[in-house]
């Protein structure tokens, strides 16, 4: 309806792809099979375009890092909670990932001890040196009261470099790097356990290009607490200093002692 009152008759336009749809169909022959040249010519032009803004957006590490945690049965020992007792006859036969699978749901947990992979390789053309290395305890409570499952003996590979690191001595929410841990009194015990286990000790700085790599083991140990503990890669690419955290897919790895541990241990700050 208009000011004066009266109903306008006036519709409304075609749509813009019903608009594109007749002038495409007016086209002559020769006219269509040139403007599909001009859209194969520009096509892979703007989908190269696009791919360059996304990697300027955000363009990969200079460093690849995969960190795996050792949840075979054979390379640690495990405590299973009261809810996962029911896992005992058969726990060794469960693969990685229903071993991983009882740990996240809350069945399982390292026992004493435990083992996390870490693998830097280079990723640019440049070679990047990994500087430094540090442990942080981010909780840490009472024992889990568990039952350990059955499992025969049996072994695994071993690896070029590790440490083992005594969470028990460590404050509570601090980093802790590699180069005070290797020489720490408090951590005596763990250096000793190193040289049983083999391989030799983590050796910093050290350089990966993209023709080389470097793997190391972390060993955490606790022998009075359920400690939660990440660990931090420093890294430089020649310009910038970058830190990478090491954790279990966004979580804290996890590692309680065994029912034998002191009743009643709280949440001590430890002494490095």
């Amino acid at each position: 309806m208009n000011s004066d009152g009266e109903v306008s008759t006036t519709r409304p336009g075609p749509s813009a792809p019903r608009r594109f749809a007749r002038w495409h169909a007016g086209l002559s022959a020769a006219d269509k099979f040139g403007l599909y040249g001009v859209l194969c010519a520009v096509l892979p032009l703007l989908i190269a375009g696009v791919t360059w803004l996304g990697q300027s957006v955000a363009p990969p590490s200079p460093v690849a890092m995969l960190v795996e945690e050792v949840v075979d049965a054979c390379s640690t020992e495990w405590l299973l909670t009261p809810k996962g007792r029911y896992l005992a006859a058969g726990f060794q036969g469960g693969d990685d990932r229903q071993l991983a699978r009882w740990q996240r749901d809350g069945l399982s947990v390292h026992k004493d001890a435990m083992t996390v992979e870490v693998s830097l390789r280079g990723n640019a053309d440049n070679a990047v040196e990994i500087r430094d290395l540090s442990l942080n305890v981010t909780h840490r409570g009472k024992p889990v009261a568990g039952t350990p499952p059955r499992v025969m003996g049996c072994g695994g590979p071993e690896s070029p470099e590790r440490m083992v690191v005594d969470l028990d001595t460590l404050p509570v929410g601090h980093d802790i790097p590699v180069s005070y841990l290797q020489r720490s009194p408090h951590q005596r015990a763990a250096r000793k356990a190193a040289t049983e286990y083999g391989g030799e000790r983590i050796t910093l700085p050290r350089q990966v290009t993209t023709d080389t790599f470097y793997r190391f083991e972390l060993i955490a140990r606790t022998q009075r607490f359920d400690s939660e503990w990440t660990a931090t890669i420093t890294w430089w690419d020649g310009e910038e200093v970058h830190h990478d955290r090491i954790d279990n897919s966004g979580r804290a790895f996890r590692v309680s002692a065994g029912t034998g541990a002191q009743a009643g241990a709280g949440s001590g700050t430890g002494s490095g």
